[in-house]
């Protein structure tokens, strides 16, 4: 008993370490929406004016006269490129919104892909912790599907240490009691130490393990 219950001890501290990963099922917009950034088309825009068979009347007018209008949206910096993707004056051209990337439908579908693909990775990063299944018996730990995570399973494996460890430290403890009062081995002296030892042990292995159980 004295030697299972640091074992067991050792394994229960084990499940820190073997905790699941949080994942998240969505990632930073401003990653994938960085290439749309409208205020730089909207600059592109005017500055193209000057090239546009327009009459100069026109011209002095606002730009949302000949072009569809959006609100800008939060800048976001980019030193090395300058996108002019989003474009709403190419939804006059019916083949961009099917053929061409800088469309609605690709900015939902960039995003969706995405976030499945996490989906899918995560699944199978938990998945991949299983060990001894969710019991001993033969139909369930045979079974993928009754399978649990790594650490869960450590944790039922620890609970079933932890009460065999303290039945056996308990019988341990009364057969050395009955063996030392001999002629001699009277004096609680030499027992304290052999109780204190068994009650620590036991008690540090069950306040660990109570929340689980």
């Amino acid at each position: 008993g004295f030697w299972i219950q640091p074992l067991g001890f050792i394994l229960v501290s084990r499940i820190a370490f073997l905790r699941t990963t949080y994942w998240h099922y969505y990632d930073r917009t401003s990653f994938f929406l960085q290439m749309f950034n409208k205020n730089n088309n909207k600059t592109n825009f005017t500055n193209n004016l000057d090239f546009i068979l327009f009459n100069k009347i026109y011209k002095n007018n606002s730009n949302e006269n000949f072009f569809l209008y959006w609100r800008p949206r939060k800048k976001i910096s980019d030193n090395k490129n300058d996108f002019t993707f989003f474009n709403p004056i190419y939804l006059s051209f019916l083949t961009s919104i099917t053929h061409f990337a800088e469309n609605f439908w690709y900015l939902a579908e960039k995003p969706s892909s995405s976030r499945r693909r996490k989906i899918y990775f995560s699944k199978c990063s938990n998945r991949a912790a299983v060990t001894a299944g969710w019991t001993f018996i033969t139909p369930f730990s045979s079974n993928l599907k009754y399978s649990g995570f790594g650490a869960q399973d450590i944790l039922l494996v620890s609970v079933v240490l932890a009460g065999i460890s303290t039945t056996v430290s308990f019988t341990n403890l009364l057969i050395t009691r009955r063996t030392l009062v001999t002629p001699g081995l009277r004096n609680r002296r030499v027992l304290i130490p052999f109780v204190t030892i068994a009650i620590l042990l036991t008690l540090r292995m069950l306040a660990i393990v109570t929340p689980v159980l």
